[in-house]
């Protein structure tokens, strides 16, 4: 699925930089742990705010805002041979399983000299695969998670 990251950055408590519109060659997610940015995805606008996932494919154009608010925030650019089916703007979707992924990851490009490619695209995807599990949770209606809780508890009788 991931073939390489070609951009990894963990801005943490910074202004960031306004990006002009033009559009992007790579995958993009960026995730945003605190703060505001708004992107602009195909000229569609997206206001982010801490929690929230952005996802930019290959081939879009691109444009994000900052303002003159600090930001703690990583963003990640890679090359993907299967199809990503993320919506742009995933509110409210970063959890602690994720935290602990990106977590390891910081970690892995602390030390980039003794980094594997092939271990830095199997995180991603692990990061990737735990979106998609946090986007099914959080689309589950509370109904339904009562119901499963209910027969998860109670199987037996």
């Amino acid at each position: 699925m991931i073939q390489d990251i070609s951009y990894y950055v963990h801005n943490k408590n910074i202004i960031p930089l306004n990006i002009d519109r033009h559009i992007i060659k790579v995958h993009e997610l960026t995730l945003l742990f605190s703060g505001k940015m708004t992107y602009f995805v195909n000229d569609e606008e997206y206001s982010m705010t801490s929690g929230d996932i952005i996802y930019v494919p290959a081939g879009s154009m691109r444009q994000r805002k900052t303002g003159n608010v600090e930001n703690n925030y990583i963003s990640i650019n890679f090359h993907s041979s299967e199809k990503i089916d993320f919506e742009p703007l995933i509110k409210n979707c970063i959890n602690e399983e994720l935290k602990i992924l990106l977590d390891y990851l910081d970690t892995v490009y602390a030390h980039p000299f003794n980094t594997n490619p092939k271990k830095i695209a199997l995180v991603l995807e692990a990061i990737i695969l735990q979106i998609y599990d946090n986007i099914a949770v959080s689309s589950t209606s509370q109904l339904a998670t009562k119901i499963i809780d209910y027969i998860s508890t109670n199987f037996r009788e």
